[in-house]
């Protein structure tokens, strides 16, 4: 039986990667966009994973992250070597920046999660 932290921790994951799912399907559906759809049924199914503690959501909780961290940082290099900021004062480049901090910081938390408190105690298979 997990301790209280370790319980709002798994259940604060479930709540981002279910809540992240939920407003993408939306988007998607809204948008007729059925094909960017995977990652946020991928994030329901890996909500549903950790909410039953399934060993398999380890993986789809370390992809999912994995992927959404990549790629912010990857359109935010292309941001900075097209000279996108380069007018802008470090302030405004700051604030532009701080929601994918912010969203890769809850990416990383979600994988501590379930990297700490998906484990299978020692001497089981």
């Amino acid at each position: 039986m997990p301790s209280r932290v370790a319980a709002l921790q798994i259940w604060a994951t479930v709540i981002f990667l279910g809540g992240y799912g939920l407003w993408g399907l939306i988007a998607c559906w809204r948008a007729h966009a059925l094909v960017s759809a995977i990652g946020p049924a991928a994030s329901i199914v890996a909500a549903a994973g950790v909410a039953f503690r399934q060993p398999w959501s380890r993986a789809l909780v370390f992809i999912l992250a994995l992927f959404f961290v990549s790629t912010w940082l990857y359109y935010t290099w292309l941001a900075v070597a097209g000279g996108f900021y380069r007018a802008w004062p470090p302030r405004n480049v700051a604030l532009s920046l701080l929601p994918g901090l912010f969203l890769s910081g809850i990416a990383v938390f979600c994988c501590y999660v379930v990297a700490v408190r998906l484990r299978r105690p020692q001497g089981q298979t």
